[in-house]
């Protein structure tokens, strides 16, 4: 079965994230600051990005929790450019590892 539209899930493990596990929910509902949660999102288009998810939670002046600050940064590119390094990395080792004749 594929989930689409909006689908979040922890991109570190590929895990489905459920509503009350998104940093909104977690500020709102136990007044945790969460800052960084990696997560790959599935747009209602169907294209896939990478964001850092942040919230903090917001309280009036009694101390109750009225909602939360949420931040997100789309890291799609950075996420990108690694992949490219990490691959150019690999074959820049392999190259090295070869004998100097193969490298002709």
């Amino acid at each position: 079965m594929r989930i689409t539209g909006n689908t979040k899930l922890v991109a570190d493990t590929g895990k489905l994230l459920m509503p009350q596990e998104w940093a909104s929910a977690r500020a709102i509902q136990s007044g945790e600051t969460v800052i960084g949660q990696l997560l790959e999102i599935e747009r209602f288009s169907g294209n896939r990005i990478f964001v850092y998810n942040s919230a903090a939670p917001i309280q009036n002046a009694e101390g109750k929790i009225i909602g939360s600050a949420v931040a997100i940064m789309d890291i799609t590119a950075l996420r990108r450019t690694e992949k490219a390094l990490r691959e150019s990395e690999e074959k820049f080792r392999s190259a090295l590892s070869r004998p100097p004749s193969a490298l002709q």
